[in-house]
C-alpha cells in the first residue's frame, strides 16, 4: 500500500509542480521524516507516536510527532492532537497502585508495546472458574461525563479481556469483552458507549471502551474475563499501558507514573513572511490529505485566518455531523460560502480540494462532483494553521499533504486533483 501511495505522489508531481508551497508530511521511502522549516511548531509536554520500525516512542517537547502503521510500519503523516490527561496512575508499572480480585498481576513479566520489559502479566487464581469476578484496577475518584478507557492487551495462554467501570454507588458495570487473536474482535458493548480493538504488533492489541459516567462514578477496572478454562494461578495475559482520558474516543498513549500526567496540543502553524511569502490574498486553492483517528463533528483540518474567526478559511468536518465534510469562507465577521457534503469517511485518508476567487467557489472530495458557488468575498488573512482553528477545534488525527496554489483552479482540475 505505501508503496501505491509513493508512485501515485510520483504521477501527481506534475501536478503538484505549479503550486506555490508543497507540504509533504509523508517521507520519501528511505529517508526520515521532517518538518518544513516555514512550520512552526510546539507542544509543551512530550508525547508518544509509533516509529517506523512499529515501536511506541516518546517525542521530546516541541518535537512533531510523525506516526507509523504499527502492522504495516506505512508512515501516516503528522499526528496532531488536542489536549488529554491520562488519569491512571502509573499506567505501566503494575508494582503498586494497582489492586487485584480473585487473580494475581505481576510486573515486569514481558515485552511490552514500547519495547521495554514492562508488561504486567495478569493470572487468574487457582481453582477460579470463568463465572469469576477476575480484576486488575484502580479506584479514581470524580470521573463524570463521557470517558475512554483504553489498555494495551497481548495473549499468552488465554485471550480475553475485559474492560468495565465501577458506579457511583460501587456497582460494577460490565463492558464489552475483547478477543486477542487474529484482527481482535469486541463483542457486546454491555455498559459501554463504544468499543474498539486495534492489532498494534507483535501480537498486542490496544482495547477501547467509552463509559458514561454518572456524576461522582469512581473509575476504571480493567476486568480480566476467560471462558476458556478453570484457573490455575499462572495461566493469563499480559496487560500495558492503561489509560482513562475525558473524551468520547481514545488519543495516543499517556504514560503516567505516581500522578496523572497530560499531553498538551500540537500546534503547527506558517505565520509572517513564512506565510505571506507564498500566499495570494484574491484566490487561491487548497489540496490536502488528511485522516481522523476518529468520526467527530467540527475537526479542523485546515484553517487560514488573520487571527480571528471573522476572516477565515477553513476545511473542516460539519459542526453538526462527523459524516459531512465542510468548506467555509468568512468575511468581515459574515459568512460568504459554505460547500458541505458528505462523501467521506473521517477515518480513511481523504482527498480535499477548495477553489476560491471573488464569487467563485468550488470544493471536491475524494473525486466528487463539484460544488460551486457564485456569491461571496474572499478575506485578507494573514496565517496558516495546521490541524487545528487557532488552537481550537482539532483534526485529532494525522495530515499528510498540504498543498496550495495562488490560483483558482478550474473546477475540472479540483475534481481530478483530489481523485
Amino acid at each position: 500500500m505505501y508503496r501505491n501511495r509513493v508512485r501515485s505522489r510520483a504521477r501527481a508531481l506534475s501536478i503538484f509542480s505549479d503550486s506555490a508551497i508543497n507540504l509533504n508530511f509523508i517521507p520519501i521511502a528511505g529517508t526520515s521524516p521532517s518538518l518544513d522549516p516555514r512550520i512552526t511548531f510546539t507542544r509543551s509536554t512530550t508525547g508518544t507516536y509509533t516509529n517506523s520500525a512499529g515501536v511506541i516512542s516518546s517525542a521530546a517537547i516541541n518535537a512533531p510527532r510523525f506516526d507509523y502503521d504499527p502492522v504495516t510500519l506505512e508512515p501516516k503523516g503528522l499526528l496532531i492532537e488536542e489536549q488529554r490527561t491520562n488519569n491512571v496512575l502509573r499506567s505501566q508499572d503494575f508494582s503498586s497502585a494497582w489492586a487485584v480480585s480473585t487473580c494475581t498481576l505481576t510486573a515486569a513479566s514481558g515485552v511490552a508495546p514500547d519495547g521495554t520489559n514492562t508488561a504486567g502479566k495478569l493470572a487468574m487464581n487457582n481453582g477460579s472458574t470463568p463465572a469469576s469476578s477476575r480484576a486488575a484496577y484502580q479506584t479514581i475518584s470524580g470521573i463524570t461525563g463521557f470517558n475512554t478507557v483504553s489498555i494495551f492487551a497481548k495473549s499468552v495462554e488465554f485471550n480475553r479481556l475485559r474492560i468495565s467501570v465501577l458506579s457511583a454507588a460501587n456497582t460494577t458495570l460490565p463492558g464489552p469483552d475483547f478477543t486477542l487473536s487474529g484482527n481482535g474482535t469486541v463483542g457486546a458493548l454491555s455498559n459501554a458507549t463504544s468499543a474498539s480493538i486495534t492489532p498494534v504488533g507483535n501480537g498486542w492489541y490496544r482495547c477501547v471502551a467509552t463509559f458514561d459516567f454518572l456524576t461522582g462514578a469512581t473509575a476504571a477496572r480493567a476486568y480480566y474475563a476467560s471462558i476458556q478454562a478453570t484457573g490455575d494461578g499462572t495461566s493469563g495475559i499480559l496487560i500495558w499501558g492503561a489509560q482513562l482520558e475525558t473524551g468520547v474516543f481514545p488519543t495516543s498513549y499517556i504514560p503516567t507514573a505516581g500522578a496523572a500526567a497530560t499531553r498538551t496540543a500540537d500546534l503547527a502553524s506558517v505565520t509572517g513572511t513564512n506565510f505571506s511569502s507564498w500566499y495570494n490574498q484574491t484566490e487561491g486553492t487548497i489540496y490536502l490529505e488528511a485522516q481522523c483517528l476518529a468520526a467527530i463533528a467540527a475537526q479542523t483540518y485546515l484553517a487560514i485566518d488573520n487571527g480571528t474567526s471573522n476572516n477565515l478559511i477553513t476545511v473542516r468536518t460539519s459542526p453538526s455531523s462527523a459524516t459531512f465534510e465542510r468548506a467555509q469562507i468568512v468575511d468581515g465577521g459574515v459568512t460568504q460560502v459554505t460547500l458541505e457534503a458528505g462523501g467521506y469517511t473521517a477515518t480513511s485518508i481523504n482527498n480535499f480540494g477548495f477553489a476560491y476567487k471573488v464569487n467563485d467557489f468550488a470544493r471536491s472530495i475524494n473525486g466528487s462532483s463539484v460544488l460551486t458557488d457564485t456569491s461571496g468575498t474572499v478575506p485578507t488573512v494573514n496565517q496558516l494553521f495546521i490541524g487545528s482553528e487557532r488552537g481550537q477545534y482539532f483534526v485529532n488525527g494525522h495530515i499528510c499533504r498540504i498543498v496550495y496554489y495562488p490560483t483558482r483552479l478550474s473546477n475540472e482540475k479540483l475534481r481530478a486533483l483530489t481523485s
